[in-house]
């Protein structure tokens, strides 16, 4: 299960990139600067934060802030990345379907 929240939007790290540094097309941030894809959901949450924090501190809008930028940056991660990247987030979304009456 993912520990925290923030963990789906650094599995999308191109949208985090983008949201943070339009401008620059992420020359500011690097995905280097992102934890590995690699069990990804294995991640305390206090990595997550920090990883998060790091690699945004440049930014113009400001290091990453729970509020300030999670809701809005939630709203643009993609989906299909999330999927790819996250088992448990795959599983979730395939739960969902499987009892949630098609729209």
């Amino acid at each position: 299960m993912v520990t925290t929240m923030e963990t789906w939007l650094l599995a999308d790290g191109q949208t985090l990139i983008d949201y943070f540094f339009p401008a620059m097309s992420g020359s500011a941030m690097s995905a280097s600067a992102l934890l590995p894809d690699a069990n990804l959901e294995s991640h305390r949450k206090k990595k997550i934060a920090y990883t998060l924090r790091n690699a945004t501190q440049s930014s113009s809008k400001g290091r990453y802030r729970k509020g300030s930028h999670s809701f809005d940056l939630l709203g643009k991660v993609e989906p299909e990345e999330l999927k790819s990247r996250l088992p448990h987030f795959r599983h979730f979304i395939e739960t969902l379907d499987a009892r949630l009456p098609p729209a």
